[in-house]
């Protein structure tokens, strides 16, 4: 099931790399069925793998004793895996997987899953795996707020990725009346995550809202926003956590606050705080005033430098972070106090689970594995290409996933790639409009990862600087491209494309221009009837360096092309698929028409190809 992307070299793509993993040429061939042998205590562990199993549709869970059998073991008790820890040995007929705890062995499973081969018949990749987190890191995390109409399945989709890439944390911000749900709380407990309410402090103070939430759901961790009006100087902030606390710690409960109400360096501004429409004036506290709070308070802190203030006056401390905190986690040994990170997620901004998916796959390499030193570009630091590629390869797949979307690409072979080369009226050289852009010709040495869908481009281009290498629509030039020819079937069509700012949309800025029709595909049919394919700023398209190692994703096209130019700037083409109602039809041919007028004045797309997906199609 996967969409464009294609793994490197033969090895399945394990996410987070484990702490020591060796491949072998065999496989445990499994021939369509497995046999799960379980110990008691991994009765969870067992129907969560028979899910997984069972989820991938190549696999039948059976009695019979001549199959590929996968054991769920204890560790031996010189093992030092600790709760997270697991081993993996897959060779012969068998499968062992040993954990000394619940949640090393729920990370056990979900890495024995991501070793099957989908490509075949669903054979387990032989390996021995040794696999356990990074020191101190406990707290590996994911911030949620999420508006009322939230669907609780959205959210178990959520818990299922976060355990899949070794988060066990879930801060649940609690807006509009928006309850836990019975099957968020099963569905966190059986795999392994931690619900974390993140409440207001009337809420914190009202005794009888903590025994309704406490009914709801059992949880250990709670952060509290503190915006009363008793809040509003250094001495009723410390009182009012002080008394939070005493509250908390009779229930059994830790304590969590942000950094953005305590951090002295606050200064006169003024603070907006999260859980108010309007903002207010306050006194920010000093760090005299922090000597009053007791230290098993953890602080989740907005950035390095605020973490490492609170850390070194004795606090733990969760870094609301991307990877750009990396060199700072690299220094951490025994005596420091940061416990981890988390990825903020506001799905009343984002449709949840889409653009955040990158997010949430370099966060997790961090905090789980973080063997590397970060690359320094400018757009800031990013894992090494390694990583990158393999985030490129899963996060399609893990997109689909969570938002349903079921792209004919993803299991339909039969593709073909649309020769574009006689509408092609620009080369490289000359796409550039500003200087700080560098212009396009960093495109020559572009770095292109194997996919699923083949695109052809550059055809018949041996100079860059002269010949023509891609169909240009807008600006100055021209009304757009039409009369694409294709006379062809196809069950969707995917364009690999860009997006270049005019000099009015600069101005602008990018942000501007998110959710809005950028263009338009025309698709015209030999029987006459028309249809529209819109393209959409930040789903379907970006500006050709906003590729997401600055954090910008088009959450429903894949950055099949990218890489990062000679001035360390990213680009990328992105490859958007529309899925065709009409199947059926021959499609006679297809114009690019951009906008270039109104919310969207010179607006400039760069095709560079056009392929059909086929598979299955009954051609007339």
């Amino acid at each position: 099931m996967r969409r464009f992307y294609l793994s490197d070299g033969h090895n399945p793509i394990v996410w987070p790399a484990p702490e020591l993993c060796v491949w072998n040429a065999a496989h445990v061939e499994t021939y369509g069925k497995i046999r799960i042998e379980a110990e008691k205590c991994f009765e969870n562990e067992t129907r969560l793998l028979e899910e997984g199993l069972a989820g991938t549709g190549l696999l039948e869970i059976s009695d019979d004793e001549s199959a590929a059998t996968v054991k769920l073991v204890k560790s031996s008790g010189e093992s030092d895996f600790g709760e997270e820890g697991y081993s993996i040995e897959a060779e012969g007929e068998n499968v062992r997987v040993a954990a000394n705890g619940r949640r090393g062995m729920v990370y056990g499973c979900q890495t024995l899953l991501q070793m099957i081969d989908h490509g075949c018949d669903g054979s387990i990749r032989g390996a021995k795996i040794t696999d356990r987190p990074r020191k101190n890191f406990t707290f590996r995390g994911i911030k949620l707020t999420l508006p009322a109409a939230a669907r609780a399945s959205e959210v178990i989709n959520l818990i299922k990725l976060a355990s899949k890439w070794k988060y066990n944390k879930i801060i649940l911000r609690l807006e509009n009346n928006f309850e836990i749900s019975n099957g968020v709380a099963e569905a966190a407990s059986r795999y392994g995550i931690d619900i974390v309410p993140s409440v207001t402090c009337s809420q914190a103070s009202d005794a009888g809202f903590l025994e309704r939430l406490l009914s709801s759901v059992s949880f250990a961790l709670a952060e509290v926003c503190f915006n009363c009006c008793d809040c509003a100087d250094s001495d009723g902030l410390s009182d009012c956590v002080n008394k939070i606390r005493s509250v908390f710690t009779m229930r059994g409960i830790r304590l969590a606050v942000s950094s953005a109400r305590l951090h002295p360096e606050t200064g006169g501004r003024k603070l907006i705080f999260n859980d108010a429409t309007r903002s207010n004036d306050v006194i920010p506290p000093t760090f005299e005033a922090l000597d009053k709070i007791p230290k098993d308070v953890l602080i989740f802190a907005e950035g390095s430098e605020k973490a490492s203030h609170f850390a070194e006056r004795g606090f733990d401390v969760a870094v609301n972070g991307l990877p750009e905190l990396a060199p700072k986690f690299e220094k951490i040994d025994d005596e420091n106090k940061i416990v981890g990170a988390f990825v903020e997620i506001d799905a009343n901004v984002t449709p949840l689970g889409r653009a955040d998916v990158v997010t949430m796959a370099r966060l997790s390499c961090v905090l789980w594995s973080g063997r590397y030193a970060p690359d320094k570009t400018s757009h800031g630091a990013v894992l090494p290409d390694y990583f990158e590629r393999a985030i490129a390869q899963i996060y399609p797949k893990e997109r689909d996933a969570l938002t349903g979307i079921k792209y004919p690409s993803a299991s339909n072979p039969g593709v073909i790639s649309i020769d574009l080369s006689p509408w092609y009226n620009m080369p490289l050289q000359n796409a550039y409009w500003r200087l700080d852009d560098h212009f396009m010709m960093f495109l020559e040495n572009m770095m292109n990862l194997p996919n699923a869908i083949p695109f052809a481009y550059f055809i018949g281009t041996d100079d860059f600087r002269t010949d023509n290498a891609f169909a240009y629509a807008g600006g100055n030039r021209n009304k757009g491209v039409f009369g694409i020819k294709i006379n062809k079937h196809a069950r969707s069509v995917a364009f690999l494309h860009t997006y270049i700012f005019g000099k009015q949309q600069v101005l602008k800025g990018r942000d501007y221009y998110d959710g809005k029709v950028v263009g338009r595909y025309a698709i015209r049919y030999s029987d006459g009837i028309c249809e529209h394919a819109p393209v959409v700023y930040g789903r379907d398209i970006l500006y050709y360096s906003d590729f997401y190692g600055s954090g910008a994703v088009a959450y429903d096209a894949n950055a099949t092309v990218k890489g990062i130019s000679p001035e360390g700037m990213h680009y990328a083409l992105y490859a958007m698929e529309w899925i065709n109602p009409r199947p059926g039809a021959e499609i006679a041919t297809i114009d690019l028409i951009p906008v270039n007028e109104g919310d969207v004045p010179d607006g400039r797309i760069g095709l560079f190809a056009i392929s059909l997906v086929q598979g299955g199609i009954e051609n007339e």
